[in-house]
Order: C-alpha cells, then structure tokens, then sequence
C-alpha cells in the first residue's frame, strides 16, 4: 500500500463514516469487482497479492482477479459483504473489502501446498534474501543489500507467477466457499499447529551452528534486536534459509517443518496486512483545556496520493459544559479544492477537512470557562497546516 503521512500544525484524523450525513450509492458486486482492478491501476497490486508490487505483480493481480470472479462462492460471499457494509465514501467501502479479503487470504493458506507456501515465505519482505549470498551482509551497505533483496523478490515473481496465478485464487475461492457455509471441524486446528511449530523451530535451529542457533531462535522471540545492519542480514538470512529448508516431519514428537512453515508465514503475512490496512492518521493533538475523546477514529482513504496542502483556521464554539456546540471554517486555502472519489464522485476539500476537524472535536470536551466564578460558553479559534505527500 502507498505510505500515508499526515503533517499538521495541531494533528488529527477522523472517521470517513462520520464525515458525511449520507452514505454513497451502494455498488453492485460487478461495480465494486471494477473498482477494484481499477485501484491495481491507479495504485499498485499489494492489496490483492500481498508481495512487492512491480508489472507483473500488477499483471497477476488483474489474473486473480478474473479468475476470482468466474468462480459462484467469491461472488456470493462479496454480493453477501455488500448487502451488510456500506460507507460514505467508496474508498472507505474498498478499504472495509480489504481487511475482508486479506483476512480470506491469510485463512487460505492452509489449503495451499508446501510448495507454494515456500515461495510465499520467500516472497515476503526480506525473506528474498534466502538467494543472496551471505558474504554480502558484510560486504555490502545497508542500501546495496536492499536493492539485491528487492532484484532477488523480482525475479523470483518473474520466474512464479503462473504458479501463483492458479494456487492463490484457487485456495481463495475454497476459502470464500467455507465462509459461505462454514462447517464444524473444516478448518485445521490453529492452536495444534501453532504448538508444532513451537517445538519444530528450536529442532531446526539444533542443525546450525550455535551462533546461527541463536539468531534463528531469536527472530521469533520478544524483545530480539539485533545491534547492527550486518547482524540483522544474516539473522535474516539464516532464518529464512532455515525454515524453507527444513524438513523434519515427525508426527509422534510433534515435529513438523511443513507446519511450522505454514504458521510463520501465515503470521508474517497477517502482521503485513494488518499493517497495510491500518488507518492513516495522527497523534492526537494537544489543545490547552480540552480532553479528547476515546473514540478510534482515521482520515478517510480519499486523501491518499492527492498531495493536499495548505492551512486553515477554524472557530470552535463549546457550552458552558465544555461541549463542542459548533465548529466553522474562518479563513483557509487547500489546495486540490476538491478530490474526486474512484466512482466519480466529487468532494470539496475543505469541507472534508472541516469534519474531519469537527468530528475531533465532538468526541472530547473543554474544560468550562469561568467568568466571576461561574461557566459560561466560550469558543476558541485554531490554525492547522495539512500535508498528505
């Protein structure tokens, strides 16, 4: 997903729900199965196959979904999310579908086969770092590194996307049909894996010399941080190496690589995605007198890769309570002055910000103002810089 940064003289974010009276036109499954390869184009391809986007990963996005869509349980399962989720904004709507969807790939991974939940393992982040060679940790920078794990992740896609183009949508569209008509005792027991795994790992670690033993062992401890650059790489490097190359399978003792490989990568890729999906926004502000609320709230997707800048001031009116009574734009000047939503529907900017400053400010109170020892209503104004690069 595209890095989201917010920058502002007194920082805050807001619910996209909360930001207009109205919901948008709620789209059919055909509509919003457009829109999403529409955001592969205009975005990248992470949010549908969670690996380094380039042009094939992009191309392989476009296949899985296609092939997603020839298949009835996929369509059923998004025509039944429709019919229970709607937004205000459908960038907010798309955004809901994602965290949906990912949590439907990550769950499909144990319909996978090794094989394929190997080149998974290598496919996430620096695990491409299992094909370089383990002289340039010290050899190279930090940067240099970097970009032979990035060379290795493309030419591993490359070589593997027809793989991937026929196993990920298949064991989605097996994963889509279990969510359609969930059965007891379909899916594989998550706490027994996790505890083969548990064992398998220092099993596989026993193989290496002692100083590898450990680094391995420490990648998946709490706490583990390696001191330098170089020390990372090759704990990296290990690790990854050690886990695709396991083979230990020892059912008696409780000893699997396979399942130990299908646990980390389902967490590896479950940790990225959370992250992926996590809502964009900022610290909450500190304003003299005023205690904010504990609601958990975001800007709205829309903002993403619209290079918004400028200021603006606004009045906030608030009860002798202490309760926000108003909030009104007095001075400003954003540009783009309006953002257009991947349906075609147009917003002015500044009244996006206006909610999103206005819905802050709703879920918190001021300290009351005593005039002669008695409260009396009161209103503030504030300036706020915005930047979303």
């Amino acid at each position: 997903m595209a890095l989201r940064t917010l920058k502002a003289a007194i920082l805050v974010f807001a619910s996209g729900l909360a930001m207009h009276a109205s919901a948008i036109t709620q789209p059919s499954a055909e509509q919003l199965q457009a829109y999403l390869h529409k955001q592969v184009d205009t975005e990248n391809s992470y949010f549908i196959v969670p690996i380094l986007p380039n042009e094939i990963s992009n191309s392989l996005a476009h296949t899985m979904l296609d092939s997603l869509w020839k298949e009835a349980a996929y369509r059923d399962n998004m025509r039944a999310w429709l019919a229970k989720n709607q937004a205000s904004v459908m960038e907010d709507l798309l955004s809901d579908w994602h965290r949906h969807y990912h949590k439907a790939f990550t769950e499909s991974l144990d319909l996978l086969d090794d094989d394929t939940i190997k080149l998974l393992w290598r496919l996430n982040r620096s695990n491409a770092m299992y094909a370089m060679d383990r002289q340039q940790c010290s050899t190279r920078t930090e940067a240099q590194v970097a970009d032979t794990v990035r060379l290795e992740a493309e030419k591993l896609i490359a070589a593997q996307a027809g793989k991937l183009a026929v196993a990920l949508p298949n064991a989605l569209t097996r994963e889509f049909a279990r969510q359609n008509n969930p059965r007891p005792g379909e899916k594989p027991d998550s706490n027994f894996i996790a505890k083969v795994a548990m064992k398998t790992l220092p099993a596989l670690a026993k193989e290496w010399p002692e100083e590898d033993k450990k680094r391995i062992e420490g990648r998946f401890s709490y706490g583990y941080n390696p001191s330098t650059p170089q020390e990372l790489c090759e704990s990296i490097w290990v690790t990854s190496r050690a886990i695709y190359d396991g083979h230990v399978e020892k059912s008696a003792a409780m000893l699997s690589a396979t399942m130990l490989r299908l646990s980390v990568t389902k967490s590896v890729y479950q940790k990225a995605l959370a992250q992926a999906d996590a809502p964009g926004g900022a610290m909450q502000p500190a304003v003299q007198g005023f205690t904010p609320g504990k609601a958990f709230i975001y800007y709205p997707r829309i903002f993403d890769n619209k290079n918004l800048n400028g200021s603006t001031t606004y009045k906030i009116a608030f009860d002798e309570k202490g309760i926000v009574t108003k909030v009104t734009q007095v001075a400003g000047s954003v540009k783009p002055q309006s953002l257009t939503s991947i349906d075609g529907t147009v917003f002015p900017t500044e009244t996006m910000l206006l909610r999103i400053v206005e819905n802050y400010f709703r879920n918190g109170s001021f300290a009351p103002t005593l005039v002669d020892g008695k409260p009396v209503p009161n209103a503030i104004s504030l300036g706020f810089t915005w930047s979303w690069d």
